[in-house]
């Protein structure tokens, strides 16, 4: 990662100390007598290189030793008496993973209990190496960003915005030889905030003057070894609100509880000691790769909103992601992280293809912060990258009203594939909206696996659209886990052909396990379970059709005598017949 943005949390739903506390146990940092050990942080990074190259570790975040930049939350935004408690484990935790240098760090602070200098003295300034600081608090004191002079710390800020209240005596010590002067040679923006547009005219006529006398007394300069090179800018009437981004909020789930039995056999298989055919090739399509050697698990490009990574039931799937969106509340172009969501859609979609198959590996490309945001282009450059992945399945809970060529393309690439690479599965949800949906994308495009849900006794929804789809996969009240920091998502049902997608997905990718485990697969076979018609072969024999009330899971994952049933229903031939 090359940067941090959690403008997401932008909302008063998400629980900014609960996510800091979650992150710091799922990626706990060594500390020595209380501080972060650089020693201990580096010994940690060669232990985690070596756990990657062997494939034993769980770890999908790691942070490049300079951040282009760090926007932290506003904090107006957390209603709570100490809004900006995990600010300082915030920081700790990204010191502890080899961050040492931020180019531009943002800190919306809280108007009414913001943070202490103190604290961002200690937690922040000292820490890390800061060259672009704006920090959204009244009247801050300069004596946190001057080293004293038997101090061998020296800041390395080259630009300064700071916030006003028109105090006189604050707005005097930034211009005198103690203030602004000590800091380093750079360019400072100074933003005051104006009371009364007319007192801070006055204030700006008389700050030019005393920077133009600071400037005139060589002498001074150059007894004290001021700085009067930096750069002064005032804005007489700076607003002080910044535009938020809000978002509307529009024991076991059915599904996966009946292909519970199956996944339980697996899992024996998985620690059967037995050296079987059965045995040697599930382990081989479920364990972590030799270096040098491809990855043969399964694999499900997700492309959504993000996935919140320290989701407890999704956190060990994850291999990868990938974020296609910037924020827009500015023109700086900043890249949202994929494992920070605004919106819950995406992991609850996770959940679900996670509760499906647990053993398949889960690759993350963000294209939207909310459900209908989502653009087309994004979704193109997503799956493209899943192409380079060389992910099998990818799941779509989404829909477009427009048809974008680049997103023609990336489909049409995506299901031809190459002659030195497999089709890859597109799963696609139509609309809910019954007849009148129109055209939808990308369920419209040629060979894409089209999905609508049922409820949960197979029966067609009202909003489902059942014309030209593929599959009916049950998709109504059906429980997810949402974001670990968004209180009314953390476990909800949610329901829809989003849903009905996702799972129809997961599905998939446990039949290509089963595929995988109980037959020595030619490579012919294999491309074809990547086709849509390979993959309808199996659905098909579930008793999926468009005429159909939904699929029927049982046919090919029985209950009882799954050592004989499994391996017979599970035959790349049986499967292949019509």
């Amino acid at each position: 990662e090359l940067c941090l943005d959690m403008s997401d949390f932008n909302q008063s739903s998400h629980d900014f100390q609960r996510f800091v506390e979650k992150l710091r146990k799922l990626d706990p940092v060594k500390t020595r007598n209380g501080t972060l050990s650089r020693r201990s942080t580096n010994l940690a990074h060669e232990e985690q290189r070596i756990q990657q190259a062997i494939g034993t570790t769980h770890e999908t975040l790691s942070f490049e030793d300079t951040l282009f930049f760090v926007y932290l939350p506003d904090l107006n935004n957390i209603r709570k008496p100490c809004p900006h408690q995990g600010i300082r484990s915030l920081f700790e935790w990204l010191e502890g993973k080899g961050v040492k240098r931020i180019i531009t760090l943002n800190m919306p602070d809280s108007a009414s209990s913001p943070m202490s200098d103190e604290l961002v003295e200690d937690a922040i300034i000292r820490r890390f190496e800061i060259e672009k600081l704006d920090w959204r608090k009244l009247d801050i004191s300069l004596d946190i960003l001057t080293p004293s002079k038997d101090s061998d710390w020296s800041p390395q800020i080259t630009k300064l915005t700071l916030y006003s209240s028109g105090n006189w005596s604050v707005l005097y010590h930034y211009l005198s030889k103690d203030g602004l002067a000590r800091l380093p040679e750079g360019a400072h923006d100074f933003e005051a905030h104006r009371r009364h547009l007319e007192l801070a005219r006055s204030y700006k006529t008389r700050l030019e003057i005393m920077l133009t006398e600071l400037r005139e007394d060589k002498e001074l300069i150059k007894k004290e070894g001021l700085n009067d090179r930096f750069k002064l800018k005032i804005v007489e009437a700076a607003k002080w609100t910044f535009p938020l981004l809000q978002y509307r909020e529009n024991e076991e789930p059915f599904v996966p509880k009946q292909l519970q039995p199956s996944t339980m056999y697996l899992d024996e298989l998985a620690e059967s000691p037995n050296d079987t055919d059965e045995v040697l090739r599930f382990q081989e399509v479920t364990a972590a790769p030799c270096p040098g050697t491809e990855d043969q698990r399964i694999k499900i490009c997700i492309i959504d909103n993000g996935v919140d990574r320290i989701r407890t039931n999704v956190r060990d799937l994850l291999a990868r992601g990938v974020s296609f969106v910037n924020t827009n509340h500015d023109k700086r172009g900043r890249i949202l992280p994929w494992w920070l969501v605004a919106d819950p859609h995406g992991t609850q979609m996770a959940s679900l293809i996670g509760q499906t198959n647990r053993h398949c590996r889960l690759y993350i490309a963000r294209v939207g912060k909310g459900r209908r945001d989502i653009l087309p282009e994004n979704a193109a450059k997503a799956i493209k990258w899943a192409l380079e992945q060389k992910v099998d399945i990818i799941s779509m809970s989404w829909i477009t009203k427009h048809n974008n060529p680049d997103l023609k393309q990336a489909v049409e690439e995506a299901i031809s594939g190459t002659p030195q690479t497999r089709p890859t599965l597109l799963f696609c949800s139509t609309a809910d909206e019954g007849a009148y949906s129109g055209d939808i994308w990308p369920a419209k495009y040629d060979d894409t696996v089209r999905i609508s849900a049922t409820d949960r006794y197979g029966h067609t929804r009202p909003a489902s659209d059942i014309d030209d789809v593929n599959i009916l996969v049950p998709g109504e009240d059906m429980d997810a886990d949402g974001p670990s920091y968004m209180e009314k998502h953390v476990q909800s049902t949610v329901s829809g052909s989003s849903v009905a997608t996702a799972l129809a997905a997961g599905i998939a990718s446990l039949a290509l396990l089963m595929i995988k485990t109980f037959n020595d697969v030619s490579e012919e076979d294999w491309k074809f379970f990547h086709t849509k018609e390979g993959i309808m072969k199996v659905f098909q024999k579930m008793g999926s059709n468009q005429t159909a009330t939904g699929v029927r899971l049982s046919t090919l994952f029985p209950d009882t005598d799954l050592s004989t049933k499994l391996p017979e229903e599970w035959n790349v031939q049986k499967l292949k017949e019509p």
